[in-house]
């Protein structure tokens, strides 16, 4: 078969990595693309450039470029999908349903996010199966429930190990640094949010701590860049260091998630 996989956020290429890497070593043909925001781009060609990842439109800051973003996208997906001879496209989100639904292909949609309704029920109407974590309580007949988070399809046990010598790198010492990862307000997820990262930046250092920050928005860099061991994407082992931070904050969900499975006090 030939499986499209469509990655438009970071977590994106975690959560579908092991599943690619499983269906390829099955004798299936994987045809990966990308919407470019921020730095996915560099994730995913250094997590998955082995399979010739291919970028389909751009990331947009508004909601009606957002629109007419995505209608474009659409549009540009159609030929694509044809000239692929895709068979199945499994995405997050209603990234290219409608081209799927167009071209008659079976459209898996991966949820976690129910509180965006546009989103949620554009993907649920025209995707064949909308799979998400059973603490989403909605049924409808092509909705299917797991019992889990799905940031366990990466750092579940049988994928991830810790390792502490990760640390020397950023000369950090465990339990002696927080992580810190600010997701930037273009998203439409995020717009409400207040930016209180200059507080806590401040009160981190006057704990004695360092402050590992992750941003998403690359232009804030040279603001804190004197205060904080800012991650540049891709990063070897960034797990690693969530761990063994004494605790991390968060403005995006899905990072909030992932310290807290790995054990690290968390605030979102």
């Amino acid at each position: 078969m030939n499986i499209l996989f469509d990655l438009n956020h970071p977590v994106d290429v975690n959560f579908f990595k092991n599943a690619i890497k499983i269906l390829s070593e099955s004798g299936h043909n994987i045809v990966i693309t990308y919407r470019d925001r921020g730095r996915l781009g560099k994730i995913v060609k250094f997590e998955l450039g082995e399979y010739s990842p291919i970028r389909i439109g751009q990331h947009q800051k508004t909601f009606a470029t957002k629109i007419i973003g995505q209608l474009k996208r659409d549009l540009e997906f159609i030929s694509f999908q044809r000239r692929k001879k895709i068979d199945i496209s499994v995405c997050f989100g209603p990234t290219n349903v409608i081209a799927s639904w167009l071209n008659g292909i079976p459209y898996l949609a991966f949820e976690d996010d129910f509180e965006y309704k546009i989103p949620f029920y554009h993907a649920n109407i025209f995707s064949i199966r909308h799979i998400m974590p059973a603490y989403i309580r909605v049924n409808k007949k092509n909705i299917y429930h797991y019992d889990g988070l799905k940031e366990l399809a990466y750092l579940h046990p049988k994928y991830f190990s810790p390792i502490v010598d990760e640390l020397k790198r950023y000369e950090l010492l465990p339990e002696k640094y927080v992580f810190i990862r600010e997701i930037a307000n273009v998203s439409l997820n995020y717009q409400k949010q207040n930016l209180l990262i200059d507080e806590l930046i401040n009160l981190v250092k006057k704990l004695g701590l360092k402050v590992v920050l992750s941003l998403e928005n690359k232009d804030l860099k040279s603001l804190y860049k004197r205060d904080c061991i800012i991650l540049e994407e891709p990063v070897e082992d960034i797990y690693s260091l969530m761990k063994f931070a004494l605790f991390a904050v968060s403005s995006g969900d899905t990072v909030a998630r992932e310290t807290a499975l790995l054990g690290t006090p968390t605030i979102y």
